[in-house]
């Protein structure tokens, strides 16, 4: 056999995984690994072995199966390592076949995982109350291979008591997006069966919570079954059941609006990933590699390439992507600031966003020119007057004062921070950040805050949950709080002055500005002035007094409006980049999803729909006498306590949702 026989053998060999169909290098890898493993201990159930330090690879598949409103299904393999957390064990191979917070062929790192500090079981103990002392903890995990990340769809942690039995007690279900966000569901006691689903170890029910495809919203109920480890098997069955499709995604701005319970099919969707394992050794690394080169880096691609048959085969429409709803509190507990956690329950199962789309670097500026913004407007306000503001998005919660903020926590933050037995007239001003676009928005259209303040509410970016808490937000921003509070007026001395001559990056700003409100945030936007009374709802705020003193007060509230000054410090750059990111990043979403609800466009639908609807007298029955908005009400009301006002499940079509907004606002705003 000569040399070219040979190389043309060996590379043969070696491309063979990437060749031969993937169930069958699946089944054949899984058959060569056990028989590299003998003799080792197989189950990973078990933390002690004289060959693996209770670490195990599982080489698993994931399929899916959706029911209504189209059928589709698919399979692909995935690789899954069982990571043993916390355990000590030593490997004298680890630092080349395995790691942990270290580059090897196969890591796992804390970074991919929950969020917090501290150790990995730390963060398991931190992000999740537990009902009881929690032992040994197995994680089921899709490793780095080589230190490079991937998509990992779904980990799962199997938690057991601490007793010399050690039977499993919870299970926590950590899924991620292909936006970047990470969510958490707990299985425990509160949410199990009496009796198992046959086949499996233990079964429960979980309220979904979460935006994981665009082609389901977050309606319905996770039917969810466990496999028992034993044998060094893994598998989860989720069932998608009580799903109902809101139609708001093919409506346009002045469609009738329908909120009538659809049909709730037994079975949306199911998805199950289930696999064998082998116990972790350099050999069954070599192996499971050699059979699986790419698996771990195709997750992404595949879940892709599935999405678009989806879209431009099976003609499925698509969901806008919602800010996260808001996760309860881990514990039960009166803030610190003077809240109660009083209201109607939180429902039994519902899970956690505990990561959002982090913040860019116009965010980021944007966040801190808007926190020096409210520290001015705090001055309006009556002496001890405070503005708390939670935002949901990180988490974190800020109080802010005339004299700046003053303290910053990022403890989980009891809900809905209000004081139900405070008065009307209580200095505090409670205000939920469910999405740094508001904050963003408030600097960027600085010469008219109202809109922002309004567009913003109507979309869902900020709320309370009360919504005199809304009237007090609106009178600070508005600057017509009450007559009482002239006297707690700054001098003219500290009122900014304009930014005459700011330079080229100012005039670059206001003229791409001036073109994304034209041409981005909706035609006829730019036809109103820098005076908030005359945007919608706030004209509700012309009339509150024909006092001359008091008017002069007001405007010079709206001079303080002004929430950024972009002279000094480059800062015209950083809001030029700003607009130009918002304005691309709009246009990508609309040439991929032209039959969606553009959420970019909420302005133009309350000027040209909602206000409009207003004005002829049929804004809460639409004209076709369905009363939406006292079903709405009754709904919110209902749930008062642990959603904000405005916030529903995503059964309710969005615009429904908007117009809802737009009237609490407009509301809101005739009070003040």
């Amino acid at each position: 056999m000569n040399s070219t026989t040979v190389a043309f053998t060996v590379a043969l060999v070696l491309a063979a995984p990437l060749l031969l169909p993937w169930r069958m290098t699946h089944g054949v890898g899984l058959r060569v690994a056990k028989w590299l493993s003998r003799g080792a201990d197989a189950s990973f159930t078990t933390s002690t072995s004289a060959n693996t330090s209770g670490h195990s690879l599982f080489f698993a598949t994931t399929k899916h199966v959706r029911v209504s409103p189209v059928g589709h299904s698919f399979v692909f393999p995935v690789v899954y390592l069982g990571f043993n957390v916390g355990s000590s064990a030593a490997d004298p191979f680890r630092s080349i076949f395995f790691a942990h917070n270290a580059l090897a062929l196969l890591s796992v790192w804390n970074k991919d995982l929950l969020v917090g500090s501290g150790s990995l079981r730390e963060r398991v103990l931190a992000n999740t109350p537990l009902p009881l002392p929690i032992g040994r903890i197995l994680l089921v995990t899709a490793p780095r291979v080589l230190g490079l990340p991937s998509f990992n769809p779904l980990n799962v942690y199997y938690c057991h008591d601490d007793s010399p039995a050690q039977p499993l007690r919870a299970i926590i279900l950590e899924v991620n997006n292909t936006f970047g966000e990470r969510h958490l569901y707990v299985l425990d006691e509160s949410n199990r069966w009496e009796s198992p689903k046959k086949g499996f170890h233990s079964s429960y029910e979980v309220q979904r919570s979460f935006f994981v495809s665009p082609f389901n919203n977050r309606s319905g109920v996770y039917e969810t079954h466990i496999s028992d480890m034993t044998g060094n098997k893994t598998g989860v069955l989720l069932i998608i059941k009580e799903y109902a499709p809101a139609s708001n995604e093919l409506l346009t701005p002045d469609s009738n609006i329908e909120i009538e319970p659809h049909s709730k099919p037994s079975k949306h969707l199911i998805a199950s990933v289930e696999g064998a394992g082998v116990p972790l050794t350099p050999a069954t690394v070599l192996c499971l590699l050699y059979f699986h080169p790419l698996t771990i880096f195709l997750t992404m691609p595949r879940i892709m390439m599935e999405a678009w048959k989806i879209a431009y085969v099976k003609k499925l429409g698509v969901y806008q992507k919602p800010n996260p709803q808001h996760a309860p509190p881990l514990v039960p507990a009166a803030s610190s600031i003077g809240a109660s956690s009083t209201g109607a329950p939180v429902p039994p199962g519902k899970g956690r966003t505990i990561h959002q789309l982090p913040e860019s670097s116009v965010d980021i500026f944007c966040k801190e020119v808007a926190f020096s913004h409210f520290t001015k407007l705090c001055k309006l306000a009556p002496l001890g007057a405070r503005l708390i503001l939670h935002l949901r998005y990180l988490p974190r919660t800020l109080i802010i004062t005339r004299e700046g903020v003053i303290s910053e926590t990022s403890e989980p933050t009891p809900f809905p921070l209000i004081d139900e037995s405070a008065a009307d007239d209580s200095p505090d001003i409670v205000i939920h950040l469910s999405s740094p676009a508001f904050l963003t928005r408030l600097v960027l259209d600085a010469e008219n805050p109202a809109r922002a303040v309004s567009c913003a509410f109507v979309a869902g970016d900020w709320s309370a949950a009360d919504a005199n808490h809304i009237s007090r937000f609106l009178r600070l921003c508005a600057g017509s709080l009450e007559k009482r509070r002239l006297q707690s007026q700054p001098d003219a001395t500290s009122v900014e002055p304009e930014d005459a001559g700011a330079g080229l990056g100012r005039s670059l700003f206001e003229w791409a500005f001036s073109r994304y409100l034209r041409f981005g945030g909706g035609v006829g936007m730019t036809r109103f002035s820098n005076r908030h009374s005359e945007f919608p709802p706030f004209c509700a705020i012309r009339n509150t007094t024909d006092d001359d003193l008091f008017q002069k007060a007001v405007g010079q509230a709206i001079t303080l409006m002004k929430p950024v000054s972009i002279v000094a410090g480059g800062s015209e750059w950083t809001l030029l980049r700003g607009v130009l990111e918002l304005w691309a990043g709009e246009a990508l979403f609309r040439s991929v999803t032209r039959f969606v609800v553009d959420p970019s466009l909420v302005g133009k639908r309350v000027l040209e729909v909602y206000s409009n609807a207003d004005q002829n007298g049929n804004a809460a029955d639409d004209g076709n006498g369905k009363g939406w908005f006292e079903k709405l009400k009754a709904q919110n009301d209902a749930t008062r306590g642990w959603t904000l006002v405005g916030e529903f499940g995503d059964e309710v079509d969005i615009l429904a949702k908007e117009r809802y907004r737009y009237q609490v606002l407009k509301d809101c705003a005739g009070t003040v």
